[in-house]
């Protein structure tokens, strides 16, 4: 995220930049974004997965089944996502609040800057 700060910024702010900079600033933009996107997107997808499997599963055992529906509800009731070192799990909304959290620190710290 930084690097895509720092690629971002300087393209927006930055009077004095020749057109062979302005590209590889660009392109280093894209590939910090893609790179984000490629992490951040699976791991969305695979927790919104674990939390249907763990809503579903335990309704799929049959009802002679109760020591090992037991066994799944214990199982399930520690919940095990993927998460930024633990501090935020992965979800749909923290894409979108990286991006705008980008956008806001630029403007922020460009503002300041002039």
């Amino acid at each position: 995220m930084i690097a895509l700060f720092r690629a971002g910024y300087r393209l927006a702010f930055d009077p004095n930049i020749s057109q062979e900079y302005f590209v590889s600033l660009l392109f280093s933009a894209i590939c910090s974004f893609l790179l984000q996107m490629i992490i951040m997107i699976p791991a969305c997808l695979a927790n919104e997965e674990a939390k249907h499997v763990a809503q579903i599963l335990p309704d799929w055992i049959p009802k002679h089944e109760s020591d090992l529906k037991l066994e799944f509800e214990k199982e399930f009731r520690q919940q095990k996502f993927l998460s930024s070192w633990n501090i935020y799990f992965f979800d749909r909304s923290l894409v979108i609040t990286s991006i705008g959290t980008l956008l806001t620190y630029g403007i922020l710290l460009g503002t300041v800057g002039k």
